[in-house]
């Protein structure tokens, strides 16, 4: 793995940490929006799919 490969992933996983902090910020709250949490929790699903792509290349 060559360092431009090492910093795609590493960046794909600063995103999906990202999106994991804001989906707990939307199950803390008050009044949860479901359709905002499940659309982010698919998201990350996405960008942890992605990763896995990259890792095996």
């Amino acid at each position: 793995m060559d360092n431009k490969n090492f910093e795609e992933i590493m960046d794909a996983f600063h995103d999906a940490n990202n999106l994991l902090e804001m989906c707990y910020g939307y199950a803390q709250s008050d009044t949860p929006v479901m359709k905002s949490l499940t659309e982010s929790l698919y998201l990350i699903k996405l960008k942890y799919d992605s990763i896995y792509q990259l890792l095996t290349k």
